[in-house]
């Protein structure tokens, strides 16, 4: 089961059509997405933007990577978000192409913290 409420990863993804997941959340279910997660020049959901720390202290629980970047790949870039994220206590839900259980570090990460990785692509709950 995927906790909620979500923190929206939109990293630096700059079109409203590349976060129409995150967008999609916002719209049907508001409750369950209080807040953003963005880099500067980032599309702005009109949520409130928060630290990985902020969002723990807002009662966060999740990251929602609701973004759909060029080839649903990881950009490198996100990386240590997503670690800090985990080291803060967040879990991770993720829709890319890529299993992010399967990135060493993040696992890694997720293993130390207790912390889950929900990835779309192998997550019968998702």
């Amino acid at each position: 089961m995927i906790k909620k409420p979500y923190l929206m990863f939109i990293g630096n993804v700059s079109s409203a059509l590349r976060a129409k997941t995150a967008a999609g959340v916002k719209y049907w279910r508001p409750e369950q997405a209080s807040g953003q997660f963005r880099f500067p020049g980032g599309v702005d959901l009109g949520l409130p933007d928060y630290t990985m720390q902020e969002a723990v202290a807002a009662g966060i629980k999740t990251i929602l990577i609701g973004v759909a970047p060029s080839g649903g790949s990881l950009p490198n870039e996100w990386v240590d978000y997503l670690i800090e994220g985990l080291d803060a206590g967040l879990d991770i839900a993720s829709g890319l192409h890529v299993r992010l259980a399967e990135v060493p570090t993040l696992k890694e990460a997720a293993t130390s913290k207790g912390c889950q990785i929900s990835d779309a692509l192998s997550d019968p709950d998702f």
